[in-house]
């Protein structure tokens, strides 16, 4: 009977632990769900919005590239500043920030006022991705992380789906000012419920809270790069970006579709629907088999799938059963690959580092992205798609060479 008690035990100790572990999980990835959401939510309001208050395209231009570089370098000074701030305060004040600073856009008249909302719109979804990542990692063990960390992203696309379809009703059924104050509700709420559910315990340091604390750490930065695999990791990141699946692949297969392939409308609509829906079940799939076969080998899988599926769109010249399919395997493999690389970096970084060690890695996708998009452009402008997408699939195809030095913890450790 000893025993059996003893185990009886242990598992009522472990309940409190495990409904932590996923009132964290649910909040932060739903946090992760209404931060993606506003992506393709705000192209679609800007087309009202622009002809309201006046902004020209260039203005537009000038606002989402100055928002893109500052919510980039934010992700590394919240990585570094989480060490001595609760993660959960920065995840719940920020989602809170977010959704006030969205409301606060449908009051709007100017083009100044909207600049400075969507500035302060990036400093709230800034601690996303370094501070929600590393939550999530430190209360799941690595045999679990895979998923945990899939389904974080997996809800991200679930914004992605939905947000485009619950805008265009509510900007027909009211206008795009209410539309934004619609969704910035669920940003605020969730923020609420972050700062008062979430459980985290202060984190240890010597001495009180010194104004160097809040700046970002040369040291941690330099330490990082002497890492032989997270410089691998990063160099894959940089490289896939070319291809990647939320910047340079969402904006050009749709345009591929419509002016090479000539679908209509309508149909560009479904077949979108078929690649985001695989996107919504790619980084949880692959992330329950990362926990099982190693992020590495899972990784270089997605990278291969990536390059074959993106060749064979390139080759198809005409409207064809085959590009559903072929489009739902790229959303399948390209949308894994960084929640992967997350999930290997939670792993080899100790838990000291890892905020930190997100920051950089999201600073330097941000960037790495940024300098993509005038490439592609180039190309697709110059050289047409079909150079285009093979640039593309050669990415993928760096990114798979540059993991191929670095080394895996073994699944036990």
């Amino acid at each position: 009977m000893a025993p059996v008690s003893k185990a009886v035990k242990e598992e009522t100790n472990n309940r409190p632990e495990a409904s932590r572990r996923t009132i964290t999980l649910a909040l932060v990835s739903s946090a992760h769900g209404v931060n993606h959401a506003y992506v393709p939510l705000m192209p679609i309001v800007w087309a009202r919005m622009m002809a309201d208050i006046g902004m020209t395209m260039l203005q537009l231009g000038w606002m989402v590239g100055v928002t893109n570089i500052v919510g980039g370098i934010l992700q590394l000074w919240f990585g570094s500043i989480s060490r001595v701030v609760k993660r959960k305060d920065l995840l719940g004040m920020g989602s809170i920030l977010a959704g006030v600073s969205t409301a606060a856009t449908g009051a709007a008249a100017n083009f100044a006022q909207v600049l400075w909302l969507r500035l302060v719109n990036r400093v709230g979804g800034a601690p996303q991705h370094p501070c929600g990542n590393s939550i999530i990692a430190e209360r799941f063990e690595r045999r679990q992380r895979g998923r945990a960390l899939g389904l974080n992203n997996s809800v991200a696309q679930v914004g992605m789906v939905l947000a485009p379809v619950i805008t265009a009703f509510l900007i027909v059924r009211f206008d795009w000012r209410w539309t934004l104050v619609f969704f910035s509700l669920p940003a605020i709420v969730i923020g609420i419920l972050m700062l008062t559910l979430i459980r985290e315990k202060p984190r240890p340091r010597s001495g009180g809270l010194k104004l160097s604390d809040l700046g970002i750490s040369l040291t941690d930065v330099k330490s990082y790069f002497r890492d032989r695999n997270m410089v691998a990791i990063t160099g894959a990141q940089f490289f896939a970006a070319g291809g990647r699946g939320i910047g340079v692949l969402l904006t050009y297969v749709p345009l591929y579709l419509i002016q090479e392939m000539k679908y209509d409308t309508m149909t560009v609509g479904l077949l979108l629907t078929a690649m985001t829906t695989a996107s919504v079940a790619g980084p949880f799939g692959f992330g329950i088999l990362s926990d099982r076969f190693g992020r590495k080998k899972i990784i270089l899988i997605c990278y291969l799938f990536s390059t074959l599926s993106t060749v064979v769109f390139a080759l198809i010249r005409d409207q064809s059963w085959l590009v559903p399919a072929i489009l739902f395997v790229m959303g399948l493999v390209v949308y894994a690959e960084s929640p992967l690389q997350q999930t290997w970096m939670s792993d080899i970084t100790d838990e000291k580092n890892r905020d930190m060690n997100f920051g950089i890695y999201f600073t330097i996708g941000y960037g790495a992205g940024a300098a993509w998009g005038p490439v592609m452009g180039w190309l697709v402008q110059d050289k047409g798609f079909t150079v285009a997408f093979y640039v593309m699939a050669l990415s993928y195809v760096l990114g798979g060479l540059c993991l191929l030095p670095a080394r895996e913890k073994g699944r036990g450790e």
